[in-house]
């Protein structure tokens, strides 16, 4: 099974065993979304993960099921891969839970699941 489709398997099953009905609202976007929701955030000190979220307090947040995003691979930045998923050159590195705080949270698609 290829490196992608394990990522694949692992978010899925991620989505399906942990609904969460919390409703966050992301005021610095004016955009909304839940606890449990797949995200890119970027952290403090500029590392870049997409996972699912929790937000912890006013500060923190809690990625599960992650992978850093070592290298974008995108012509229009991280934007690009929020809404198409990671592209041919995107690098990423799994991890299990990551704790940060955040500099900007944005919602990723449903294309990392495809």
């Amino acid at each position: 099974m290829s490196k992608a489709a394990k990522m694949d398997n692992v978010f899925a099953n991620y989505a399906a065993n942990n609904a969460i009905e919390n409703n966050i609202s992301n005021t610095s976007s004016r955009e909304d979304f839940k606890n449990g929701d797949l995200v890119i955030a970027v952290l403090d000190r500029g590392w870049v993960f997409v996972g699912f979220v929790t937000v912890l307090d006013n500060e923190r947040v809690r990625l599960d099921c992650c992978h850093n995003i070592h290298r974008w691979g995108t012509s229009a930045g991280l934007g690009e891969i929020a809404i198409k998923g990671p592209l041919q050159e995107t690098i990423l590195y799994p991890c299990e839970v990551v704790y940060g705080k955040p500099v900007f949270i944005m919602k990723a698609s449903d294309k990392w699941f495809t």
